[in-house]
């Protein structure tokens, strides 16, 4: 049987194979046998390989003549295929519903003339966000990006407040949300009002500050339901001291402070990157997710590479040269540099869709031209995961994690390839023949 007449078949037996949502017991395993299994984890690439999958998770893989399948197993022969973890989005933008990106509006003059923009006034403090608060699964719109081979988002408010994990299981909504209480995420540039919030929210940790450590940083104001988890009940308005939406922003900061989350940053241009570290500087357990272009992390390099706990969330993509049309492997030489990195697409949603028949052209174009292969799997898999507290569970193709994977017809950086199969959690939630 041909890896491509085959392709049918095993989406049909994975869906036979994997527990309905929310059901228990235990169903047969299902074991692909002879794929290309990268596994991203200490196990590297498997040539000839084993993947059993169980009740949704991975329950054995290992090259064909060690793994021992399960008599009670479906088997199928995957031979010719390349099997992969799903790709990891850390930082998806999140729309509030019914409300802009940044909301508001802000007046400018030009030659006299008096212009209304959409979006704030730079000088606005941000809003802070739960994003768990306002996530509604039988509203969301990610089906269109299984065919990218994206299988969980980190979903980012739109300025300021804490990221919610999402699984992409359009058959399961109720499933849909993996982590409501996901990292710190903040959107900077080089106005004061967005860099106070990082400033005052690390000051307010201190031991001396007012409160012993545990003062509200200024700035922020609860949005979400009334009676919702981190919500104040008075959308718009600052939260009380006693409010859960202060106690998420007070707890978020003091994690980040202590080093055990990453702050997630977004630096709208260069100088925005050069005033975090500074806002950074005394607090040197803070690690930082930065996101940023690939011109901007070029021209802030030398500064990025001296300071630790740096992780650069890219787009996978040629950049240009600040100021000339230079083209540049930016991944690569931010990897060169000594810089940990993960790939963002999250910001691109039509560049995503519209590459849709060659999802990962734009990395193996990176690893042609010098990122080294097992960096860019990583940066698609593991490093993200790991950065938005999954790793435990997604990133890699190992025993006991979810079986969370994508099944393509070759290599998955050769522009040949197809992505044939998505499964999350077990079950196909994509496939084409």
């Amino acid at each position: 049987m041909t890896p491509t007449r085959l392709l049918p078949l095993l989406a049909a037996t994975l869906a036979l194979a994997a527990p309905a949502p929310g059901a228990r017991g235990q169903d047969r395993p299902l074991a692909l046998k002879g794929a290309t299994i990268e596994t991203v984890g200490e196990a590297g690439r498997i040539e000839t390989g084993v993947i059993v999958l169980r009740d949704g998770k991975i329950e054995r893989v290992g090259p064909i003549d060690e793994v021992e399948i399960p008599e009670d197993a479906r088997v199928e022969d995957a031979s010719g295929m390349t099997i992969m973890p799903g790709v990891v989005e850390p930082a998806y933008p999140f729309q509030v519903p019914g409300e802009s990106s940044s909301s508001g509006t802000r007046t400018i003059i030009i030659g006299g003339r008096v212009i209304t923009l959409g979006g704030s006034s730079p000088t606005r403090s941000p809003i802070f966000t739960r994003v768990a608060d306002s996530f509604d699964p039988f509203r969301a719109d990610f089906d269109a990006l299984l065919r990218s081979g994206l299988t969980h988002l980190d979903l980012v408010p739109p300025d300021y407040g804490q990221t919610a994990v999402v699984r992409i299981t359009p058959d399961d909504p109720d499933g849909m949300l993996v982590e409501r209480d996901g990292r710190l995420y903040v959107s900077v540039s080089n106005s004061t009002a967005s860099l106070d919030v990082v400033r005052k929210g690390l000051e307010a940790t201190k031991p001396d500050a007012p409160g012993g450590g545990r003062g509200r940083p200024d700035g922020p104001t609860g949005r979400g339901r009334s009676g919702g988890d981190g919500a104040s009940g008075r959308p718009g308005g600052p939260p009380s001291p006693g409010s859960s939406s202060a106690d998420s922003s007070r707890d978020l900061w003091k994690a980040v402070a202590e080093g055990k989350a990453p702050l997630l940053a977004d630096a709208g241009n260069a100088a925005a990157i050069l005033y975090l570290l500074d806002a950074i500087e005394d607090f040197e357990d803070v690690e930082v997710a930065l996101i940023a272009s690939g011109s901007d992390v070029y021209r802030t390099l030398d500064r990025l590479s001296g300071r630790g706990g740096v992780t650069l969330l890219l787009r996978p993509t040629i950049d240009t040269m600040p100021d000339n049309r230079d083209r540049i492997n930016l991944p690569r030489i931010a990897h060169e540099a000594g810089l940990d990195l993960a790939f963002s697409q999250g910001g691109n949603r039509f560049g995503l869709l519209s590459a849709q028949d060659t999802p990962l052209f734009d990395v193996g174009y990176l690893i042609a031209t010098g990122l080294p292969r097992e960096v860019a799997l990583e940066a698609l898999t593991a490093r993200p995961a790991d950065l938005i507290g999954q790793g435990d569970a997604l990133g890699r193709l190992e025993e006991g994690k979810a079986a969370s994977l994508l099944v393509f017809d070759g290599d998955p950086f050769d522009p040949y390839s197809r992505l044939r199969t998505v499964i999350i959690a077990g079950r196909t939630v994509y496939e084409t023949d």
